[in-house]
């Protein structure tokens, strides 16, 4: 999508800035104690703009939003600001548009790289027949991101992802049959 911004920027009537906009989100400053969450709601809720600049607020919304789905996920905050304002737009709103505007000629031409990981989801699974009380069984399981699946010596603290111990909600028969549920309910 190499030509998509600038051909966005061009159908939008965009006219560049001399500085880079590195930004694709209004910085709030931190100001605390009650009266800096009334400024806020007082920044947001400026006087409306007319009728006539809905439509062009709602196509910088539009634009955007398949770009930044599919590729430059940073302009995802500010397009769902600007789209959750969009219907009464306002002069933030538009200090808005014209911020991710800018943040998008400062990057025209983003791409997303996949690598290919060696990375193995491995579990194993136990069960202990008729431990708990009312003949119940427990199951466990440890799931871990193994880079060498055939190598499992000591489990790695930095691999785990999710330890699960939990007692079997039926009865079961035989030790077999709770081995069989607990590789069921983990996988």
């Amino acid at each position: 999508m190499l030509k998509s911004i600038p051909a966005a920027l061009k159908k939008l009537h965009y006219s560049p800035k001399v500085s880079p906009q590195y930004s694709p989100y209004k910085h709030t400053p931190i100001i605390y104690g009650k009266k800096g969450a009334q400024q806020m709601a007082s920044n947001n809720h400026s006087q409306y703009l007319p009728k006539s600049d809905i439509k062009y607020m709602q196509s910088v919304a539009g634009t955007f939003l398949y770009n930044a789905r599919a590729l430059n996920y940073t302009m995802l905050p500010a397009l769902n600001e600007i789209s959750s304002t969009q219907a009464k737009p306002t002069k933030y709103t538009q200090e808005e548009c014209q911020q991710i505007m800018d943040y998008a000629a400062t990057y025209p031409n983003v791409y997303v790289r996949y690598h290919a990981s060696d990375m193995v989801l491995t579990i194993d699974s136990d069960a202990a027949y008729l431990v708990l009380p009312n003949a119940r069984s427990r199951i466990a399981g440890y799931f871990q991101l193994n880079d060498n699946p055939q190598r499992v010596s000591h489990p790695d603290v930095n691999r785990v992802i999710l330890i699960e111990c939990k007692a079997l909600r039926h009865v079961v028969s035989s030790a077999a049959e709770a081995e069989t549920a607990g590789v069921f309910h983990n996988t």
